[in-house]
């Protein structure tokens, strides 16, 4: 979406800013923070943008910004943008949108390996969105969730 200059100002001008996609984005990570240790409220798509298809695997920033700021998550699952089509109908959209919000909770890790505690929050994040969600929007969460507001593998959430 900020490749394109229109929509980069259109967004910019809500304070948004974008993330690099390329592994790289620690500037957007700081940033992210600052907004946050100054008791800010951040949206944050942790897959990067939109997947027709049901949830796709969450960029591991999302977990290194839990983890460092500590700050409450407050998982909100939307479905109904695969028919959103071009960016410009964010303006005059087309269909039906439903969004669930959740309950907010928080990460607490354990022991000191930063990678695994930052894949594990993300997950644990993306699991509480595809709770949100139909199972058919779930995507690569999927088997993550068994119904019963409890996650099927605890190893892997640790948390």
């Amino acid at each position: 979406l900020f490749a394109n200059p229109i929509a980069r100002m259109f967004f910019k001008g809500y304070g948004a800013f974008p993330i690099a996609e390329t592994g790289k984005e620690f500037s957007s990570i700081q940033r992210s923070l600052s907004i946050l240790q100054k008791n800010g409220v951040m949206g944050i798509f942790p897959e990067g943008g939109r997947n027709p298809e049901g949830l796709g695997k969450a960029m591991l920033g999302v977990g290194m910004i839990a983890i460092k700021s500590g700050a409450p998550i407050l998982p909100i699952g939307i479905t109904g943008t695969e028919k959103l089509g071009h960016w410009l109908r964010v303006c005059y959209p087309k269909g039906n949108f439903t969004i669930k919000i959740g309950a907010p909770f928080s990460i607490n890790v354990e022991g000191n390996q930063l990678r695994k505690n930052i894949e594990s929050a993300t997950d644990t994040i993306m699991a509480h969105i595809a709770e949100l969600l139909p199972s058919e929007y779930r995507g690569v969460y999927a088997n993550d969730w068994n119904g019963e507001r409890s996650y099927t593998s605890p190893k892997k959430f640790g948390f």
